[in-house]
């Protein structure tokens, strides 16, 4: 491994290292025997510290600035006052208090000065529990508002849906009013969309917390004048000892749960992992960006995500398709690589116009790959068909904005297919792209079968390039009687998601399958690990056949014979 792999790694688990040096400082200050010796005028002061786990929004959004305010205001000191039953007012209480957010770490320190020092430590403790508890309650408070607004907004929109809809009936629908009501109508659906994605993320996620937890609770330290306390010269060194073996010992833990790690995260473990080349690598996007994830060639169409995808329709264009060799070993006396392995050939001769998207399981990313890779063929001037045919968990007409039925269910369910596909064709938000939903949602789409043939082939006729949204291989068996059907096969992983062994057997059923293999496209890489491409515009990892060769334990240099001969002649197709 190279030395940018290993600062690669603890850049990734950062928090990992920090963690495990800031536990050691503290198991190290803990342990420091306190001065035996006190003054008379000695005044005891005890600390609560209080950490921020985690960054998402919900707890950036309680700032510990006004946290620390919130400790020392209002309702907090009257709980506390009223839960130890102090003869006090809460303000007098609170002017006995300090509050400090950390300048450097997510850190809220809560100190409270008295002459008992066990009346400090328990004011500063109950101040701490207090003031989570009130906080927790503050951001749910908030959630059930939030969750209440976009309620009432989403049943406004969908009102205003019926509204527009019901207008359209009454209109001409070539008329300048028509085109008017139904931009309209097209606004508030992608409104209602937005915030329904929203108000499910909401209800799936719970109300959130401000996830402060004690990192160490109040003990009682003796101060005043004259008696300031100062660790001794041992509690420095074993403070500065503690630092160093945290961070040896966050290093190691981060290597050692790297290499436990198998989730394919960069281009050469996918290339290894898949035993394919990977044809494209698309970036992770921002999270400002990420909602529109699904559609980034049309929405963001300068994005360095939508040049990647620009990358892929190229790659699928140019790229040779290739059948995995099978593992078994062949008794035919056929030609082999010197491992029992048949070599890997060229598949079908042919234009590239039926591409079947699938991946390893699902949340892989696949829906977004084809909404996106149609967006880029039909910016090419292709005219584009796209059909859903996961229907298992249909998705596809969400991104390209179209109706989830009827469908491809409803026409496989027509055993002949009387009536054609054209009917079932729908036009979608991004020009040049019609779709084929999923349809009807059916038990058993297991039950659907036979009928394929026709389907794809009726498709052909329509449109230039055809996209088939599959299952995930290794959850559904729903691809298999497709993908003989397919000019190429492109195989969808995602950055961090993916690991070796599933990346594995998915090689191995397409194997079975003999499916025309163009790659892998590795969606959410991150930029610092994104690869440099080869100036050819084919994969920079080289001779597919080499590739090839790490599923099977061996390297494939090339067939042998007539076969390896007959391979050499073939050029890829542009």
């Amino acid at each position: 491994m190279e030395p940018v792999e290993y600062l690669r790694i603890l850049r990734r688990r950062w928090g990992l290292v920090a963690g495990a040096v800031l536990m050691a400082a503290t198991v190290a200050w803990a342990t420091t025997p306190a001065p035996t010796e006190l003054p008379a005028s000695t005044r005891f002061q005890a600390s609560h510290t209080l950490f921020r786990e985690g960054t998402g929004e919900e707890v950036n959004r309680i700032g510990l600035p006004l946290a620390a305010v919130l400790a020392t205001r209002g309702e907090v000191p009257r709980r506390v006052v009223g839960r130890l039953g102090l003869d006090v007012e809460p303000a007098a209480l609170a002017s006995r208090v300090t509050v400090t957010p950390g300048s450097d770490v997510p850190t809220l320190t809560i100190s409270s000065t008295d002459r008992d020092g066990e009346q400090a430590a328990l004011i500063a403790n109950t101040l701490a529990t207090e003031l989570v508890a009130y906080l927790d309650e503050r951001a749910a408070s908030e959630w059930r508002e939030s969750v209440d607004t976009i309620a009432a907004r989403l049943d406004e929109l969908e009102q205003e849906i019926r509204d527009r809809d019901a207008t359209l009936r009454t209109l001409d629908a070539e008329s300048v009013e028509a085109e008017l009501v139904r931009a309209e109508r097209d606004s508030r659906i992608r409104q209602f969309s937005s915030l329904n994605e929203r108000f499910d993320a909401l209800n799936a996620a719970g109300p959130p917390t401000a996830q402060l937890v004690t990192l160490e609770e109040a003990v009682p330290i003796p101060t005043g004048d004259g008696a300031t306390f100062d660790p001794p010269r041992s509690a420095r060194s074993r403070v500065a000892l503690g630092l160093l073996l945290g961070l040896l010992g966050g290093v190691v833990l981060a290597l050692v749960l790297e290499r436990v790690d198998t989730r394919v995260r960069t281009r050469r473990g996918a290339e290894h992992a898949f035993g394919l080349p990977v044809v494209a690598e698309i970036p992770r996007l921002p999270y400002r960006e990420r909602q529109h994830a699904a559609t980034v060639v049309a929405t963001e169409p300068t994005s360095a995500a939508a040049e990647s995808y620009r990358i892929l329709r190229s790659s699928l264009e140019r790229m040779p398709r290739w059948i995995l060799p099978v593992r078994a070993p062949q008794p035919d006396g056929g030609e082999h690589n010197g491992n029992g392995v048949p070599a890997p050939a060229l598949s079908r001769e042919g234009p590239t116009r039926v591409i079947l998207v699938t991946s390893a399981g699902p949340g892989e990313g696949k829906t977004s790959a084809v909404a996106n890779l149609a967006a880029c063929f039909a910016e090419a001037g292709r005219e584009v068909i796209v059909l859903d045919c996961d229907l298992r968990h249909p998705q596809l007409h969400v991104p390209l904005g179209g109706r989830s039925k009827p469908g491809v269910s409803d026409y496989l369910a027509a055993m002949t297919g009387r009536g054609g596909l054209r009917p079932l064709v729908q036009e979608t938000r991004v020009r040049g792209v019609s779709l084929v939903a999923a349809g009807t949602h059916v038990a058993n789409p297991a039950e659907l079968t036979g009928v394929e043939p026709e389907l794809v082939a009726g498709a052909r006729d329509l449109a230039d390039i055809v996209l088939i949204d599959a299952g995930p291989v290794l959850t559904v068996n729903d691809p298999a009687a497709l993908i003989p059907l397919a000019d190429a096969v492109l195989v969808v992983a995602r950055s961090g998601h993916t690991t070796a062994e599933t990346a594995n057997r998915t090689s191995e059923v397409l194997a079975g399958l003999q499916a025309p293999l163009a790659g892998v496209a590795l969606v959410g890489v991150p930029p610092d690990v994104m690869s440099r491409r080869s100036g050819s515009g084919l994969p920079a990892g080289g001779d597919p056949r080499r590739l090839f060769g790490r599923l099977v334990g061996g390297g494939l240099p090339g067939a042998p014979g007539r076969q390896r001969d007959a391979a050499a002649t073939r050029e890829p197709r542009g």
